[in-house]
Formats: C-alpha cells, sequence, structure tokens
C-alpha cells in the first residue's frame, strides 16, 4: 500500500509521518521499538511499567513533540494492542475521539502502519473507519489503507448476525454509498487483487460483494467506476459469464480516461468460451460519441466478426460503424 497521509485541520498540508520520523522524538521511538528488550517481549510477559511509563512520558511531551510521539505509537497500535491492551485502551484509543491535530497524527501514524488489526481491535475502531469512510476527501493514501482494512473486515465476515469485529454487507455498502469515488476505486482495487488469491474467502465472496454489497444508485454510476467494475470481471476469465451479468445494470460508457481496453487485456478463453458475453459488455460500455473510446476498441470487435455467434449481431454491427467513423475524423 502507499504511505498515507492524513490532512489535519491546523496544517492542511502538514506530512505527519516525514515530520515524525525525522524528529527528536521519532528517532527516540524508533530506537525504543527496536530495542532488543522490547522486541522480544510477547503477550504473555507483558511490557515492563518503566517501559510504559517512557512511552507515557513521550505522549505526555509539549506541542509538536506530543504529535510526533502519538505518530510513532499508533504506527506500532496492533502490536500495542495486543502485548498491552489496557494501557493501549487508555492511552491510545481516546485519540480516535480527539479534534485536529491529536486525531490526525494518530490516524497518519495507524494508517502508516498498514495492517488489519485483530477482531477484538477491530471491534473498538471499527465506528471510527466507518466515520472516516464518510468524509469525501480523504487523502489517497489514507483511502488507500483505510479501503483495504474496510473490505478486509467485510471479507472475513463471518456471517453471523450483530457481529462487531467485521464488516457487515449493509455496513460496508453504507461506506461505499457515502465516500467518496476514491476509497470506491481502491476497493475495487483491492477486490481485484484478493479475488485470484485462492487462499483468501475473496473468490467465494465475490458474487456475494456484487449482489449484495456494490450499490444501485444511478449517482455512482460514472465512467471511472464502470472502468474499474470491467477491469475486475476481467481479471477473472473463467468468471467472466457468470460475472458480467451482475456488473451490467450498475455500467455506463467510459471513455479512454477510465481503462486501458485492447485485446491484450482479454485473455483468449473470452472470445472462445463467450464472445456474446463480451459483446454484452461492450454494447454498455461503448457510448455513441466514439471520439472518446479507449484505444484498442477496434481489433476487439474484429475478433467478435471472427466468432460465429457474434458475426451477425446488430449490436457488433453498430459498434463497427461507430469505429469507422471515428476512423474518419
Amino acid at each position: 500500500m502507499v504511505e498515507p497521509e492524513y490532512q489535519g485541520t491546523h496544517k492542511p498540508d502538514r506530512r505527519w509521518v516525514d515530520e515524525s520520523l525525522n524528529s527528536v522524538v521519532g528517532h527516540l521511538l524508533d530506537a525504543w521499538f527496536k530495542h532488543p528488550c522490547v522486541r522480544e517481549v510477547t503477550q504473555a510477559t507483558g511490557l515492563p511499567a518503566a517501559w510504559l511509563g517512557r512511552l507515557d512520558q513521550m505522549l505526555d511531551l509539549p506541542g509538536d513533540h506530543q504529535l510526533h510521539a502519538i505518530v510513532m505509537i499508533s504506527s506500532r497500535l496492533n502490536w500495542l494492542f495486543h502485548i498491552v491492551p489496557e494501557w493501549t485502551s487508555n492511552r491510545m484509543l481516546p485519540l480516535v475521539q480527539e479534534i485536529e491535530d491529536k486525531n490526525s497524527a494518530f490516524w497518519a501514524g495507524y494508517f502508516w502502519g498498514n495492517h488489519t488489526p485483530q477482531p477484538t481491535l477491530y471491534s473498538r475502531l471499527k465506528p471510527a473507519f466507518i466515520a472516516l469512510a464518510r468524509q469525501k476527501k480523504l487523502r489517497h493514501g489514507q483511502s488507500n489503507s483505510l479501503a483495504g482494512i474496510l473490505l478486509s473486515g467485510w471479507g472475513y465476515e463471518d456471517g453471523s448476525t450483530g457481529s462487531e469485529e467485521h464488516i457487515s454487507n449493509v455496513e460496508l455498502r453504507e461506506v461505499l454509498i457515502n465516500s467518496g469515488d476514491d476509497l470506491r476505486r481502491m476497493i475495487l482495487w483491492y477486490l481485484q487483487q484478493w479475488v485470484n488469491n485462492p487462499d483468501s474467502p475473496f473468490p467465494g465472496r465475490l458474487v456475494s460483494f456484487l449482489q449484495s454489497v456494490w450499490p444501485r444508485q444511478r449517482e455512482l454510476r460514472t465512467a471511472h467506476i464502470s472502468g474499474k467494475l470491467v477491469e475486475l470481471v476481467l481479471s477473472v476469465p473463467d468468471r467472466f459469464a457468470e460475472i458480467v451479468p451482475l456488473i451490467l445494470p450498475r455500467l455506463v460508457p467510459i471513455d479512454s480516461q477510465a481503462i486501458v481496453l485492447s485485446h491484450t487485456n482479454i485473455v483468449d478463453s473470452i472470445f472462445e468460451a463467450c464472445p456474446r458475453t463480451l459483446l454484452d459488455l461492450l454494447a454498455v460500455i461503448l457510448g455513441e460519441d466514439s471520439t472518446v473510446w479507449p484505444y484498442g476498441v477496434g481489433d476487439i470487435l474484429y475478433q467478435l466478426t471472427l466468432r460465429p455467434e457474434t458475426r451477425d449481431d446488430l449490436r457488433l454491427s453498430r459498434l463497427i460503424r461507430l469505429d469507422q467513423r471515428r476512423s474518419f475524423q
């Protein structure tokens, strides 16, 4: 994942992680966390009171020193909650409710750590994750990390009603409805990566995501989102015929900025096994203005003229005419 940044209210362009790493407090805490005595602790041993006292001292420093300490310590929040859950709950989790710089520093550090929290901590942070996702102007790095955490929480949801440790279908759908396009695109990007991992639960949850999670609201049907949905379905060629009907109602015409679409992006098995389904998809995503079509579409249309299932289809004839019109412009 990309290193996240979080936009604080007081200094909107502040790069919390860079500042903290290069600060005096940052150097001290980095050395502290790398100390052999700290690295060898376990959940059974916990951290000695004297060592926790040092962290308390850092968190009680004034001004920017305190903020740098928050960044560095929150980046290890999952580990600290595992080792010393009571201290972490008392000293670090209240920062979720803080405003302006303390809250911004907390999230910058936490997302920099870039790990999905364990179930118990997930349940504590889930309301804050959902609240963050509703912010329309999250920085790209934060949307990146948050999208992975939210989708991971949904993917490992056990199906039990009212489970607080995970994200339910309804909760993730509400997130997608109320978030910005950047977070929506990142969730689809992660889904595309994980759905091809047979060791994860995502291959078995793809249909559920498209049927029960992905929103149906018309205002969410944009060219960029349609492009991401098309990339997703092209990434699972063995399930192409199964998945395309699920996304067709959510698509609008795309343009060259939304997706790279050419013969090389479509595996031969799609042309061979389901050319009609591919034409179903192209008929929706290729609009009347062929000048904005992605480069390489003409070769795809030509391939479909070689297939008996599609060569006489009127929709293909229409798309070829539009493509030829583009060639003469």
